[in-house]
């Protein structure tokens, strides 16, 4: 089958990297190619893949000195890009939350949709409009609030288990994952760390809300990092709070 895997271009798709929907979009595309299939991934130049390769920019708009800042406009600009040669595909997938919903009937080709994040209010209101459209979930929980809207299917994110070394005995440490912005509630998990007096491990890109935000946090809920390092599963920012 000729496929066509439209990533979102903020970063790279790479395995060496920890950003969440382009890690999601390398495991799909290596398996897909795997499996025999000719997979085009749409995708920034400096990606690492097996699969045909279709840049339409160097490097992803969080990325220092990116070519093109605008967010919006680089995913729609990859997204016209698969669109435009949709007539060589038997299937696009696009991972670019839901913003090709508009450009399905424009394919003219079986055309799914895979939001990697909740499902907001608008993006309901997108999907309602568009009943062409094949729109996948990643969970059962995550359409759940909108059940008129018609699942192709619910399919789970997969794992490679061999990024992840087993441990057979269980440490002793709450985890929080994920970037750090207040929607994702890492100032919830220090919050729940101090209340059952556990240590917290918190991986994630270290952005703006972290050091404006959860420093101060820190000190006032007395947390201590105890070290810190930047390149655990590419570049994440890893650190050990510990109530004292």
């Amino acid at each position: 089958m000729k496929i066509a895997q439209i990533a979102t271009v903020a970063r790279p798709v790479a395995p060496t990297r920890t950003d969440s929907i382009e890690l999601v979009v390398w495991h799909l595309t290596e398996q897909l190619v795997a499996l025999g299939h000719e997979v085009t991934l749409f995708a920034t130049a400096d990606s690492q893949t097996s699969a045909r390769l279709a840049p339409v920019l160097e490097r992803g708009y969080c990325i220092p000195k990116a070519p093109i800042g605008d967010w919006l406009q680089c995913e729609w600009m990859n997204l016209c890009a698969a669109v435009a040669r949709a007539g060589e595909f038997d299937v696009l997938h696009s991972h670019a939350y839901l913003y090709g919903l508009p450009l399905t009937r424009l394919a003219q080709k079986p055309f799914v949709h895979t939001q990697h994040i909740l499902v907001s209010q608008d993006n309901y209101e997108s999907a309602r409009r568009h009943p062409e459209a094949y729109v996948t979930a990643i969970s059962r929980y995550q359409w759940e609030q909108h059940p008129d809207i018609p699942l192709l299917a619910v399919i789970h994110h997969g794992l490679d288990p061999s990024f992840l070394a087993f441990q057979r005995e269980p440490h002793d440490y709450l985890c929080f994952l994920g970037r750090f912005i207040p929607s994702k509630g890492p100032h919830r998990a220090i919050e729940l760390a101090k209340r059952v007096g556990m240590p917290l491990l918190m991986a994630g890109e270290p952005m703006p809300y972290f050091r404006l935000k959860i420093k101060d946090d820190v000190r006032k809920c007395r947390l201590q990092i105890l070290f810190s390092f930047s390149s655990i599963f590419g570049h994440m920012f890893l650190c050990i709070l510990k109530l004292r």
